[in-house]
């Protein structure tokens, strides 16, 4: 079974970090923004809504899964 995200806007950043935009970005605010809570979780957030955003945490292990799916091509739309 997959790791199911945690949905909470309420839960910060690790000292010293930023959200991080997706190198996807385009021009009109359409974007994922990408940040990481001191306990290592993984936050993502919707970038045009910004702070006001619902914010998805994800554990280091399901965030390394999808990043290693992304990868291998597991979800490519072509």
């Amino acid at each position: 079974m997959a790791a199911q995200p945690i949905v909470n806007s309420s839960r910060e950043l690790a000292p010293g970090t930023a959200w991080q935009r997706s190198s996807r970005c385009d021009m009109n605010g359409s974007c994922v923004e990408v940040g990481r809570l001191a306990d290592g979780d993984v936050c993502v957030r919707d970038g045009k809504i910004g702070a006001a955003s619902p914010v998805l945490a994800f554990s280091q292990d399901a965030w390394r899964d999808f990043v290693s799916a992304m990868t291998a091509g597991r979800f490519d739309a072509s």
